[in-house]
């Protein structure tokens, strides 16, 4: 087998950004979309928040559920469903309540977690009138179909209707 003896990457030889493929040019769009979104959060008094917070978040926003259900939704053990929760109550951003048995606590969003949603929300409309900036209609129109039927193509729909988008490992 021959080696492919790939360009060494310096500040003198950069990354070409367009002539990344776009599963990964897609990521680092989001990923900076996100980090200012988290920031702007931050600097309106949203603070203690990480990107990881959303994945939890996204699994109690239209409904509450128990500390079993959130592991089972995220896919993690028990014990790693109750760290996060607790610290997102302890940054007063979830609240624990009763649930129908008088054992069974369960997890909803607080009138905080609820505001910092609407927030984030509005934030990440402001960030993509930015990035739409200059854009035309018709190529944010392709630019959104073309994504959309990457992520069809690749089995990941669902989990975006649904709400069960698993945090990256």
């Amino acid at each position: 087998m021959r080696r492919v003896k790939l360009p060494r990457v310096t500040d003198e030889h950069p990354v070409v950004i367009d002539r990344l493929d776009l599963a990964q040019l897609s990521l680092f769009v989001g990923q900076r979309a996100d980090a200012l979104v988290l920031a702007r959060l931050h600097a309106r008094g949203f603070t203690g928040l990480r990107i990881s917070h959303g994945y939890l978040i996204q699994h109690v926003v239209q409904s509450e559920r128990s500390i079993t259900e959130l592991a089972a939704r995220m896919g993690v053990t028990q014990q790693a469903a109750s760290k996060a929760v607790r610290e997102l109550v302890e940054l007063g951003y979830l609240e624990l309540v009763a649930g129908r048995d008088a054992r069974q606590r369960m997890v909803k969003l607080s009138v905080r977690g609820r505001e910092a949603l609407a927030c984030a929300r509005k934030l990440r409309g402001d960030v993509e009138r930015r990035l739409l900036r200059g854009q035309s209609e018709g190529a944010v129109r392709a630019a959104r179909s073309v994504l959309s039927a990457m992520l069809e193509q690749l089995g990941g729909t669902q989990a975006v209707h649904r709400r069960k988008v698993p945090e990256p490992r």
